[in-house]
């Protein structure tokens, strides 16, 4: 039976190519070919032949392994797959020609192409999309290059569940003059950036940036250590934990127009967020910001010529901040600050460089204490409402349906203030 089973295993048709529309190419080393099952196997033992001959729509299917090639993708409607990306890796090769640094171990330089299921290491630049290049990518693990990602002018370009670590200057970095914003859907970034050499460790971006359900964990800069958005930033459910040793650059550095739709931010001597509008719209909800004494004061959250409106935010200096401001309003614009709770800072809302009309509402201040919070420490902060805090019911209806948890809202008589519904 146990030699039944193993056979079935061998002989099930892979993932890869059996939604194929077109041609499908096979790379396997000659000892992995019975395991790939094609009524007309066609295979190479490079991925860079396989390139070579494939027709615009192809699908090419890479084995598992360690790959040492540098490829570039110029042929529209070309899908690289992999088995996975911890079995098929494409790595810097053995003999690297330094005339070609920056240009990626992968290019993409088509239309219609795919790249999913491998991990790409290495090199000046793992993964390079270029200028007018439309991509989708799935399923990638980028690690141990100087830049993980680097996306010039690209006509489109979408991804959905990368990861990408360990990269010296900044994991994605977004140049160009793109119209519609870069998207992102589960992305993760960690490890990566120098805090005295990299603009941010995380994500650098001249162009509107979209992300869905992200994570940014222990990277570094010098303008920001996780996020610096040039183009504006698009967000929903963005975590940016871990935070660096204290002081130094904000989390995330914005210019342009900012939404923030559930966002966790941890800091410590630093700020969390720092958004220059420059006259466009700032929509900022369900945003939680735990920041913990550093050597000198800093402030939780700094907006500079924004309008539109900041709701349900919870700003807690866990642990007391008597030169920090949490929220500080600069320049001129029309802001609504309702049904938020700023606790644990010397000045909770600073406008004294202010000359716009700003409108608080249903706005909480003063201690973590007076606050009512489940647990508010720079460990394991749970910055929800105790069922007997002030914050319970105190809100006023501002159509925000769900917390930062996507708890429903309201859960009593009124929705509450701050971030999250009562424990």
């Amino acid at each position: 039976m146990t030699l039944f089973l193993l056979a079935l295993t061998a002989c099930e048709t892979p993932r890869c190519g059996t939604d194929a529309d077109g041609p499908v190419l096979r790379v396997s080393r000659a000892q992995d070919q019975p395991l790939w099952v094609d009524p007309e196997p066609t295979f190479f033992s490079t991925i860079a032949d396989a390139l070579q001959q494939a027709q615009p729509g192809t699908t090419i299917c890479v084995a598992p392994g360690v790959w040492h090639e540098q490829l570039v993708l110029d042929k529209a409607g070309v899908s690289l797959i992999g088995a996975g990306a911890d079995q098929t890796v494409l790595a810097l090769p053995r003999h690297w020609d330094a005339d070609t640094e920056g240009a990626g171990v992968v290019a993409i330089a088509a239309t219609d192409v795919l790249v999913r299921d491998l991990a790409i290491e290495g090199a000046d630049v793992g993964l390079a999309v270029r200028a007018h290049a439309e991509a989708r990518l799935q399923g990638l693990t980028l690690r141990l290059s100087g830049t993980g990602l680097a996306i010039d002018d690209p006509l489109q370009l979408t991804a959905s569940d990368l990861l990408l670590e360990d990269h010296s200057d900044t994991a994605v970095r977004i140049t160009g003059e793109a119209a519609l914003a870069v998207h992102f859907e589960r992305l993760r970034i960690r490890d990566s950036g120098d805090p005295l050499l990299s603009e941010a460790g995380g994500l650098v971006s001249t162009v509107p940036v979209r992300l869905v359900d992200a994570t940014f964990r222990r990277n570094g800069g010098h303008r920001a250590t996780d996020i610096s958005a040039q183009g504006g930033l698009d967000a929903q459910d963005l975590d940016v934990l871990g935070a660096p040793a204290a002081g130094g650059p904000p989390r995330i550095a914005v210019t342009g127009a900012l939404r923030l739709a559930g966002a966790t931010l941890e800091t410590r001597g630093a700020t969390g967020l720092v958004a220059d509008c420059v006259g466009r719209d700032a929509w900022v909800e369900n945003l939680a910001v735990v920041a913990a004494a550093g050597p000198w004061p800093a402030d939780s959250v700094v907006m500079t010529d924004c309008s539109g409106q900041v709701a349900h935010t919870t700003l807690a200096h866990v642990d007391g901040g008597d030169g920090d401001s949490g929220l500080v309003v600069r320049g001129y614009g029309d802001l609504a600050v309702t049904n938020s709770v700023i606790v644990g800072y010397g000045t909770a809302l600073a406008t004294g460089t202010w000359w716009g009309e700003l409108r608080p509402e249903a706005l909480f201040t003063g201690t973590v204490a007076q606050a009512g919070l489940l647990h508010a420490s720079a460990t394991g902060a749970d910055l929800r409402p105790l069922s007997d805090s002030p914050l319970v019911d105190a809100g006023i209806s501002v159509d925000i349906r769900a917390d930062r948890d996507g708890s429903p809202r309201p859960q009593g008589a009124g929705p509450d203030v701050g971030a999250y519904e009562r424990r």
